[in-house]
């Protein structure tokens, strides 16, 4: 994706949470997820070949697994789905806290994807998972989309981008 169209499509999901953040913070999570959580994902450069919603993990157990909101995949090969990113969505009104980080680490646990996400569509925490513990995983950025420039996002958000996968 070319940086500026990538710049101008970010600039268009900010845009969206900036002028109707008050009026959607009534909305629920899945609300959120669609106007919001999707359309930047989507501004990301992530096809919707490669975006997996609700993916769920069947534990060996039997039992059935964790679902997490989204799961994206840079290569999609037979055998291998792990993700290259998973999100764990929360509804705008819900202040992250430190359970959803606990839960989001449960799922990077699961999952082990490169990259793993949470976000309240105006709050997008990025974190690394350490591969050799895991428990534990590296926060990289928290962005606040009310407050940082379209450009600025595009920048730090890249690394969980489909090109940031390369």
């Amino acid at each position: 994706m070319a940086n500026s169209l990538y710049v101008e499509e970010i600039g268009k999901s900010v845009n969206l949470v900036r002028t109707h953040a008050k009026s959607l913070e009534r909305f629920d999570e899945e609300k959120t997820k669609k106007l919001l959580i999707y359309p930047m994902i989507k501004a990301l450069g992530w096809n919707e070949l490669r975006i997996i919603p609700e993916f769920r993990w069947n534990l060996k157990d039997g039992k059935t697994g964790k679902r997490v909101d989204y799961a994206l995949f840079h290569t999609l090969e037979f055998g291998n789905l792990r993700p290259s990113v998973i999100i764990e969505a929360k509804n705008l009104s819900h202040r992250l806290t430190g359970t959803d980080e606990t839960q989001l680490r449960e799922y990077a646990k699961i999952f082990q994807p490169s990259y793993a996400v949470l976000t309240n569509g105006k709050a997008w925490g990025i974190y690394k998972p350490v591969r050799d513990d895991d428990s534990n995983f590296n926060t990289i950025d928290i962005i606040e989309i009310l407050y940082d420039s379209p450009s600025d996002i595009a920048k730090r958000m890249r690394r969980i981008s489909n090109d940031g996968q390369r």
